[in-house]
């Protein structure tokens, strides 16, 4: 049981350390660039569902098992590397949305679509987790549905006013949509490259719970 609860914290932690690791880098490299950071306090409030709760709700009510990870090496070794690896990808995704619609759309309330690419891949971050820390998921399609709920439920969001208004959102253009969903669609890809080849501690199919 102990060695249960150790494993989890870490998926957990992994999660935080990556959600701040995007969020610096995104704030540090469009300030660089002479951008204000684009994200509220309330966009920030609906990306922790997909990436904090997320993995607090799953986690505890499925808790993984360790299939994979190295006793001798450190908690932050095990952690941080993989975190700060696709925190930077994840980052870089933000931005290069943020520039499209900015730059070249001009499109106004931007901060949308960098929303819609921190929940997207935080999301996809802990769906790759288990590659990276060696455990198993036990119940992927409910990982999976909860996904589809997430997409649902932002859909919803940006169809109510009221709900849009409180979250600081506004419906984007279709032009915007989709490109943001084809950069997202390839950092996505990127990630799980990444994850595969540089970190992934057993067979896919077995973590993955296949």
């Amino acid at each position: 049981i102990a060695e249960t609860i150790i494993t989890n914290i870490g998926l957990v932690a992994g999660v935080f350390f990556y959600k701040v690791a995007t969020g610096f880098l995104v704030f540090a490299s469009l300030a660089a660039l002479g951008f204000f950071y684009p994200l509220s306090p309330r966009n920030d409030t609906i990306i922790g569902y997909s990436t904090v709760w997320l993995a607090i709700t799953f986690w505890s009510l499925f808790p993984a098992r360790k299939i994979g990870l190295d006793d001798e090496t450190s908690f932050l070794k095990k952690t941080f590397p993989f975190a700060l690896t696709q925190g930077l990808l994840s980052a870089s995704a933000a931005i290069l949305v943020y520039l499209f619609n900015v730059v070249v759309l001009h499109t106004p309330h931007a901060n949308s679509l960098v929303v819609l690419v921190f929940m997207a891949l935080g999301y996809w971050f802990v769906f790759l987790s288990p590659l990276a820390y060696g455990v198993e998921i036990t119940h992927r399609k409910t990982l999976i549905g909860m996904g589809i709920f997430f997409i649902v439920g932002l859909i919803f969001v940006f169809s109510n006013p009221g709900l849009a208004e409180f979250f600081d959102l506004y419906r984007p253009g279709w032009l915007a949509l989709f490109g943001s969903v084809g950069i997202i669609c390839l950092f996505a890809w990127l990630e799980y490259v990444v994850t595969i080849k540089f970190f992934y501690k057993n067979s896919p199919s077995k973590i993955l719970g296949k």
